[in-house]
């Protein structure tokens, strides 16, 4: 019977051509567990010849062998963060030596460039950063200001790392240059007279921070313009209206053209003077106090008065304040002075208010009555009154109502020593009210005389103001009745209270 064939050639020269029991054949290794065909010879080991070795090792015996002399194999025997180099010795770890920024301080959303050494030198590849990358140099950006600080770790000598610190800043104030004062904080919109030099100062943000070079950067319309902590700018064009700002920009930021961080804005302005033009007192609780600028915008204008203590902003051209006229007691100022900004020296205007309680002479008219009873008759009486009130005067023209009535007393000589008198009737008005009813009064006065008051608080304009009382009854008492005089003739008494 004819030998069957195992299909192709042996594996190795080690193989066989065997005849399972199920009758295939197949090719069978003929070397034990754990030994190796070497030029077809079943051999116990690792290896043929050096190739079945790593690079740092040689086929001794057919078993891998270190070369002689060597210190490793493989990166295993060296350990932690060393590796076996191309000559199979063990390179030692990689350190951090130093780390440093290219700048110590920075603007908001510029890059700085953090750079490392190592030891061995330019090993690069074993440092990682903050943040995520590797290398010897790493870039960053902020977009808020405030200490940042930047580490860099060997990945091969896990104890070995550096640290870098800087600051980034952004504008955070601008102050104007206050002769007086030193620097201010500018709040709100800046007054300048035309032709005035100005100098500006940028506060940064962190508080006390450095600038970096060249930095903060200066701009606007303006003319504002240059580098650093401060700028002086000369406003020599006038603003055409409150809103027409002449602008101080500042940003620390290395963009062209930058984006404003802080603005001032400024109203250029010319010599600003105020003067008070007038008094109206048509509502004394509400005395107009009638203003105005001369020359420009005053940017604050403080107003006193009695009572009164007010604040105006923005002003141009004619204004005015009010306070109650009742609040004028004795001799006041009324004042207007402007309070701008202290580049713009300040204006002022004021006038006097004086009140005089005043009573006047006794104004008298002789009355007579006619009692139709025996023994009586004709009888003729002095009928006298003054008034009391108050006189409100200004040192600058005004109109309105600058007097306030208070007291009228009417005096009759009805000879209480030989008349009969029982009764006296009285009322009183001024040229503007309707007639009231007097009581009776008391005074300083001669015996003989009756008097009879009225308390009555009236504003009054000062032209026309008189006071006027009449007689409206007069009783005789006959002892057995009671007889009214009829008629009374020149019953009324007038008092001008000019």
């Amino acid at each position: 019977m004819a030998r069957a064939c195992c299909v192709g050639a042996a594996p190795t020269p080690c193989h066989k051509c065997e005849q399972q029991p199920g009758g295939e054949w197949i090719w069978v290794f003929q070397c034990a567990t754990g030994w190796l065909c070497c030029n077809g010879e079943c051999v116990q080991g690792d290896c043929c010849d050096a190739s079945d070795c790593t690079s740092c090792q040689d086929c001794t015996d057919h078993n891998c062998v270190k070369k002689s002399g060597e210190e490793c194999g493989e990166d295993s025997d060296c350990g932690d963060c060393k590796k076996c180099n191309e000559d199979c010795e063990c390179e030692c770890g990689v350190t951090i030596t130093s780390l440093a920024a290219d700048v110590e301080a920075a603007c908001v959303g510029s890059n700085v460039t953090f750079t490392v050494v190592t030891d061995p030198a330019n090993e690069c590849e074993c440092v990682t950063w903050s943040g995520g990358g590797e290398g010897c140099q790493r870039t960053y950006s902020w977009g808020s200001p405030g200490s940042q600080t930047v580490t860099a770790t060997s990945s091969c000598d896990s104890n070995s790392y550096a640290s870098d610190e800087v600051t980034i800043v952004k504008v955070d104030k601008l102050q104007y240059l206050d002769p007086e004062t030193g620097y201010t904080d500018i709040t709100g919109t800046l007054y300048v007279r035309v032709g005035t030099s100005v100098t500006f100062k940028a506060i940064p943000n962190p508080s006390g921070a450095s600038w970096p070079s060249n930095q903060p950067v200066w701009f606007g319309s303006s003319g504002a313009s240059g580098t650093g902590s401060t700028t002086s700018v000369t406003f020599n064009t006038l603003s055409s209206s409150t809103s027409d700002y002449k602008k101080v920009e500042v940003a620390c930021d290395c963009a062209d053209p930058p984006t404003a961080q802080v603005t001032a804005n400024v109203i250029v302005t010319k010599d600003v003077d105020i003067e008070i033009l007038n008094i109206d007192c048509s509502d004394p609780a509400n005395a107009k106090v009638n203003c105005r600028t001369i020359g420009g915008v005053a940017s604050l204008v403080v107003c006193s008065a009695p009572g009164t203590s007010d604040y105006k902003a923005n002003v141009s051209g004619d204004f005015y304040f009010v306070f109650n006229q009742a609040n004028v007691t004795d001799t006041h100022e009324i004042s207007i002075q402007t309070d701008d900004d202290l580049i713009i020296p300040d204006a002022t205007d004021e006038c006097t208010a004086v009140r005089e309680h005043v009573v006047t002479p006794t104004a008298m008219e002789t009355l007579t009555a006619y009692f139709i009873t025996e023994g009586v008759g004709v009888r003729l009486y002095s009928h006298e009154l003054y008034e009391v009130y108050d006189k409100y005067e200004y040192s600058v023209s005004y109109s309105g109502e600058p007097r306030r009535t208070s007291h009228s007393t009417s005096l009759m000589d009805i000879k209480k020593l030989t008349d009969s008198i029982s009764s006296w009737q009285e009322q009183h008005k001024y040229n503007f009210t309707s007639w009231q009813l007097m009581s009776s009064g008391s005074g300083m006065h001669l015996p003989e005389y009756a008097v009879k008051a009225i308390e009555t608080v009236e504003w009054a304009e000062a032209s026309g103001l008189t006071g006027y009382a009449d007689c409206t009854n007069l009783i005789w008492d006959t002892g057995n009745g009671y007889v009214p005089a009829t008629p009374i003739v020149n019953s009324e008494v007038d008092r001008s209270m000019n």
